[in-house]
C-alpha cells in the first residue's frame, strides 16, 4: 500500500488522511489498496482546480508492505497543462518516503 500525497504552496497537504482540505485547491479521487479496494495494480491521483502560483511538494510513502519484502517500484506522473513529467522511484527497505519538488505558475 503505496500512498500519495501533496503539499501545497500554503503548507496544506492533500492525502488519503484530507483529502479535500479547503485551504487548498486540490482534492484526492483515488486511494488504491484502502481495505475495500485492495489492487495489484493500484492508482492514486490527485488533482487540482485552478492552483495557486508556488512550489509543491509531492511524496510517495510506504503505508503498509502487506507482506512485501524489499523496495517497491513505482511512477509518478505531474501533467502542468499540456506538458507531462514522469518520476519514477522506490518505497520500501531502503527508504519508506520519496519526494519531489515542483514549482508551478498560474496563468495571469
Amino acid at each position: 500500500d503505496i500512498d500519495l500525497a501533496v503539499t501545497c504552496p500554503n503548507g496544506v497537504t492533500i492525502s488519503f488522511r484530507d483529502r479535500a482540505p479547503a485551504q487548498c485547491s486540490g482534492r484526492m479521487d483515488l486511494d488504491a489498496n484502502m481495505p475495500q479496494s485492495a489492487t495489484l495494480t493500484p492508482v492514486e491521483n490527485i488533482f487540482f482546480i485552478n492552483p495557486h502560483t508556488g512550489s509543491y511538494q509531492v511524496e510517495v510513502s510506504l503505508f503498509n508492505n502487506n507482506g512485501t519484502t524489499g523496495d517497491i517500484p513505482f511512477t509518478l506522473q505531474v501533467r502542468l497543462g499540456d506538458t507531462i513529467r514522469l518520476f519514477t522511484g522506490y518505497v520500501g527497505t531502503s527508504s519508506t518516503k520519496w519526494q519531489t519538488r515542483f514549482d508551478y505558475e498560474a496563468p495571469r
